[in-house]
Parts: C-alpha cells; structure tokens; sequence
C-alpha cells in the first residue's frame, strides 16, 4: 500500500476514501490518497487511467472491456475495493404489476449470473 503514494492518483468524487479488502485474509485497510487529478465522473477517470495519467480506484463494471482489450491491468491484485449497490425503485404503496415482477425477478437473475457485477471495485491503470 506504501507504494500507493509514489504513483500520481486520479481521484473521484463519489470515491474519496479507499477502503481495500484483502480477497483471502480479509483484512480492510482505509487510505485517504493523495489525489493528483479529481475528477467528478468515473467513464472520465477511466479513460485517464487508460491514457497513462494515474492509477485508479474503479469499478469492474465500468472498466470490463478496457481489461478485455488490454487497455488496462489491475494493480494490487489481491485487494478489491467496496461492492456496488444497485437499486431497481417504484413508487411506494403500490403492489408491483406481474409486469414489474417479471423485471425485478429478471433484473435479480441476471445480478447473479454476471461476474462482473458480482465484481467489487479494483485499483486499475494503464496497460504497459
């Protein structure tokens, strides 16, 4: 983690705190980095990080296909970020349609089939 701070950091605002969980032991470490670049929106930190600018936290979701393509590798590979939270919402006090059921039985399903939603959020930078 010491090596965290010999590294320009692209910050975002939603991400201000990293908090990194060690995916065997378990073991959670909070950093306050020093940011180098803030930025407000994670396509646009991802984007950076693909250019070479900094490393960053992100979430798996949002940089898939850059790893895919090679545009990116993972930093601290035994480390992952915080989970993600997505939430589906209808208006309160109404039951939900069979139409809206299906959606919410399908929107679960699919949660759960996909890896990279079930993916926490990982250190990322530019590919060499």
């Amino acid at each position: 983690m010491d090596e965290l701070s010999q590294h320009r950091i692209i910050g975002v605002n939603n991400i201000s705190l990293w908090t990194l969980t060690h995916s065997v032991t378990g073991h959670k470490v909070e950093l306050k980095p020093s940011i180098n670049t803030f930025v407000n929106d994670i396509k646009m930190a991802s984007q950076w990080a693909c250019d070479g600018i900094g490393i960053a936290l992100l979430p798996i979701s949002e940089v898939y296909q850059d790893l895919q393509e090679g545009n990116l590798v993972q930093l601290l590979t035994k480390w992952t970020g915080p989970r993600r939270e997505l939430y589906a919402v209808w208006p309160s006090g109404r039951l939900l349609s069979a139409k809206a059921k299906c959606l919410r039985d399908f929107m679960q399903d699919y949660i759960d089939k996909d890896q990279v939603l079930q993916t926490k959020e990982m250190i990322f930078n530019k590919s060499t």
